[in-house]
């Protein structure tokens, strides 16, 4: 009897193997620069493109967000503010369906916009006024609408944002600026400034439970790692075996405008726009010991403007934004060039099962939201 039971389990969990639900699929969206449309490519398919479709963004892209329990994209895109090159100074925010490959709104405001984040339960995006706008707004937007339900005073030139994992924080940094402000997301008040930084924060990133952050300055040839609940600077880490020369100090020149920490903490990578390198360091035993420049992988092409880069969820790939190369993180070698990720700064993983929406990244990649959250 108890032989025959065995059995029939088995039989049981092979046929459930057999006819359950499909795998997931890991997806990578790329957002084409100035009105370039939507690519997506199949990751476990040799990153082979399966899906082109147009968008209504007239201008580029400048920051994207998931919300995987609904299923919806989120697209910051026009200008970052007034200046001589975005004369009119406003911004939009797209809401897009991922089932059904639609747009369901589409908001312009009389303000910049640029590079926002999405809390975990995909209700609320802090989306910053823009790095052109002399300004020092982020506003809090409610997701069903597009509507303002308020504002948080921060960093001059707001451009890029990371809402922690728990969604109990919101980090904002500005270009013009030499601290890393974070805010509570409960109150949406300022709780303290990290830093002094190397002047002009860029792209960072922050660790699972939000307690070391890492940032990259305008004119500083490496990154800074902060302890982001006493605010100080720990480490100022340069990139060794490389030079680099600044130009005019009047004009902008970004030596390194891409920043991923992999999904479990231990490495970062970093752009190296002047040398056309990624360059990798071992932070698994920050914050008793700093960083360590452990490989440098060399590009198959330059940078087509200043760079950006993102690890995949599970950490096998880095993909070089502006430039279009896909990094196997394991061998550290090249194994793609992507057309389509060689002029954009925009794109994102979210996965899929049995047609839903079940995860995506961040672009900042601090980690990734579940629909199961």
């Amino acid at each position: 009897m108890i032989l025959a039971s065995k059995i029939l389990l088995t039989l049981f969990l092979l046929m459930r193997a057999a006819f359950g639900q499909s795998p997931a699929k890991h997806l990578f969206y790329v957002f084409g620069d100035k009105g370039g449309g939507l690519f997506v490519f199949d990751i476990d398919a040799g990153h082979k493109l399966i899906k082109e479709l147009p968008l209504p963004t007239r201008d580029a892209v400048l920051g994207a967000a998931v919300d995987p329990a609904a299923g919806m994209l989120f697209l910051a895109y026009g200008a970052r503010g007034e200046a001589k090159n975005e004369p009119s100074g406003f911004g939009s925010l797209l809401k897009y369906d991922l089932s059904k490959d639609r747009v369901v709104w589409n908001r312009e405001y009389h303000h910049g916009v640029d590079s926002m984040a999405i809390t975990p339960d995909g209700k609320t995006i802090y989306l910053p006024i823009g790095a052109e706008s002399a300004d020092d707004v982020w506003y809090i937007i409610d997701t069903s609408s597009g509507d303002e339900k308020g504002r948080i005073h921060a960093a001059e030139d707001p451009h890029n944002t990371i809402v922690s994992q728990d969604g109990q924080q919101v980090f904002m940094g500005g270009t013009t600026d030499s601290f890393l402000y974070v805010a509570d997301t409960s109150t949406n008040k300022v709780t303290r400034r990290i830093g002094p930084l190397n002047t002009g924060v860029r792209p960072f990133a922050i660790n699972r439970d939000a307690s070391i952050v890492y940032t990259i300055g305008t004119k500083y040839f490496g990154f800074q790692t902060s302890d982001a609940v006493s605010g100080k600077v720990l480490y100022t880490t340069p990139i060794s075996g490389f030079s680099w020369e600044p130009v005019h100090p009047r004009k902008r020149h970004l030596p390194n405008h891409g920043m991923s920490l992999s999904p479990d903490d231990k490495e970062i990578w970093i752009t190296d726009k002047t040398n056309a390198h990624v360059h990798v360091f071992d932070v698994s035993k920050v914050p008793a010991s700093p960083p360590v420049q452990v490989a440098s992988v060399r590009l198959t092409r330059p940078f087509e403007k200043n760079g950006w880069l993102q690890l995949s969820r599970d950490g096998r790939f880095a993909y070089v934004g502006d430039q279009g190369d896909v990094i196997d993180t394991k061998t550290r070698k090249v194994v793609t060039n992507l057309p389509a990720l060689r002029k954009t700064k925009a794109f994102l993983q979210i996965d899929f099962k049995d047609g839903k929406c079940v995860a995506a990244t961040s672009r900042h990649s601090p980690g990734f939201f579940s629909a199961n959250k």
